[in-house]
């Protein structure tokens, strides 16, 4: 058969086509008749060539591939000749201590397919069955061999490692290769704030803007830390994914927050760089090493790969927010939606109070207009826009059942000077104290902004955003709720029939407002349950 064979290390000319023999199979084995093989970084370091490290030459390169099963071992039972396969691209012994813990990829004995063994560089390869994973009808060889290695490398920093949270910031850079294209769609998955990435042309930052990056820094024309810090109020952000190296290390670790975390799968600028360990621990920041990752994860973005259609998306408040974006940006994925104490766009009313709730913190001389990172904090703003919100969310009816006008202290009538207050006062103060002390003001800023930005799908009327909806949909207000009342899923509900949609409507009762949404929720069980039955 045909391949490509690599027997020194140098540059692409020591890639040579070859006559080598069609492998044999082992009883635990498929032979593979390769249709597509995607380039990775591996293959290129497999080439040149890395110091310290030892390549078994002469070796066939191509660690991602796919194609169909030509011949089965004996005691292969989970495929057949005929079938159209990809590889997982990692590989150790199935009896290891750490493979049968889950984390293969931890072994000592783990390597990776056109690294320690023969790749997929050829016409036909040797690939143990439990390697392999099916392909869906729908997807092309070409898209099936480019998504194991780059998209479990992925996965398992984001998720795994870094262990990315919804609504966190994270700086992705190099947006062009492969491994960072698939950490833009997963960190946006993973429900991401907002998804910084650098590049060296415009034209990458556009194919990363189409993949869902909120915005492109060109490193060529700006300094990506400025613009970072700028952007975030010089707060920073909660993760960086860096694998270039020396030439972006440094500058990455100023860009993250107090406590941010910083994932690595790779140094394409060297090997080595001078760190201030000072910046470490003064910010508290977390350093991640990431290679591979287990079977497991990879299992789990295959599924998702392979997913055309979401059953339902189904969200509180922010997420109820997030589910009319869903809903209205990816009308052919989505075929149910529930939003809970939401609505389809941010109303004047609440623009205007969620002004009232960043109000103390931008009062507070402590916030510096938000430069107060290394010096007092607005605290004092933060714990009192906290009460605000708390108050509102709750409403009026869990007020005054809870609390009446009942007095903080006994003896201490608020009649008789500030200092003495009622107890709602007093539980107010505490809750919102404790709260700010474990949260940042900057943060929460940018959640007011974000709450008064949204409207669904970018824009248009209510109108025409239900035209672009084609799931079906539970509306859910809450009873008593001063943020989005159940007027405004109301209107959503009128606008969705006008439209011929499906709708359905219920309202969670209780005595918490705005919190009925999460408190109650059980209380329209059975409706959901039977909604998502459908």
């Amino acid at each position: 058969m045909k391949a490509i064979l690599i027997s020194a290390h140098g540059g692409t000319d020591q890639l040579k086509v070859a006559d080598v023999p069609t492998p044999d199979i082992k009883p635990t084995e498929v032979l593979l008749r390769v249709a597509t093989t995607s380039i990775n970084h591996l293959d290129i370091w497999v080439r040149k060539g890395v110091p310290g490290h030892t390549f078994p030459l002469p070796m066939i390169p191509g660690c991602d591939m796919a194609g169909t099963v030509e011949r089965c071992g004996a005691l292969v039972t989970n495929v057949k000749p005929g079938d159209r396969v990809a590889v997982m691209p990692g590989f150790s012994d199935p009896l290891a201590l750490e493979a049968l813990a889950g984390e293969e990829h931890l072994a000592r004995d783990y390597g990776i397919f056109g690294e320690t063994r023969n790749g997929g560089c050829a016409e036909f390869t040797d690939i143990p069955a439990a390697n392999l994973l099916p392909i869906p009808a729908d997807m092309t060889f070409e898209n099936a061999c480019a998504i194991p290695l780059a998209f479990l490398t992925a996965w398992s920093m984001l998720n795994r490692r870094a262990q990315l949270k919804p609504g966190e910031d994270v700086l992705i850079h190099a947006a062009g290769s492969g491994v960072s294209a698939a950490c833009i769609q997963i960190a946006r998955l993973l429900g991401a704030g907002r998804i910084f990435v650098t590049a060296g042309s415009d034209k990458k930052l556009e194919k990363a803007l189409a993949l869902g990056a909120d915005m492109g820094i060109n490193y060529s024309k700006e300094d990506f830390v400025e613009v970072v810090r700028k952007q975030t109020g010089k707060r920073g952000v909660d993760v960086v994914v860096d694998h270039v190296g020396p030439q972006t290390f440094n500058g990455s670790l100023k860009c993250l927050r107090k406590g941010g975390r910083l994932v690595t799968c790779g140094a394409t600028t060297g090997g080595e760089t001078t760190v201030n360990l000072r910046l470490i621990f003064f910010k508290s920041l977390s350093i991640l090493g990431s290679t591979m990752g287990p079977k497991s994860d990879l299992l789990t973005v295959w599924k998702l790969a392979a997913q055309k259609k979401l059953h339902a998306v189904v969200g509180a408040s922010m997420g109820a927010l997030q589910a009319m974006e869903w809903a209205a940006g990816y009308p052919d994925m989505v075929e149910r939606v529930v939003p809970v104490i939401g609505d389809a766009e941010t109303n004047a009313w609440l623009i205007g109070w969620l002004n009232v709730w960043a109000a103390p913190i931008m009062l507070d001389p402590n916030w510096n207009n938000g430069d107060y990172y290394g010096r007092p904090e607005p605290t004092r703003g933060l714990a009192e826009a906290l009460k605000i919100v708390s108050l509102h969310a709750q409403g009026t009816e869990w007020a005054n059942k809870t609390f009446a006008r009942k007095w903080a202290e006994e003896g201490k009538n608020p009649l008789d000077g500030f200092a003495n207050k009622y107890l709602i006062e007093a539980t107010l103060e505490k809750g919102a104290a404790a709260r700010a002390a474990a949260s940042d003001a900057n943060s929460f800023l940018y959640l007011v902004k974000a709450n008064q930005l949204f409207i669904a799908d970018n824009g248009g009327s209510l109108e025409e955003i239900a035209k672009k909806i084609k799931a079906r949909m539970l509306l859910l207000p809450g009873v008593g709720d001063h943020i989005f009342p159940p007027a405004n899923s109301q209107r959503v509900r009128d606008a969705m029939k006008a439209a011929g949609k499906d709708v359905e409507y219920a309202e969670i009762d209780g005595p918490n407002g705005h919190l009925n949404g999460v408190i109650h929720i059980a209380k329209q069980g059975e409706a959901i349950r039977a909604f998502l039955a459908k």
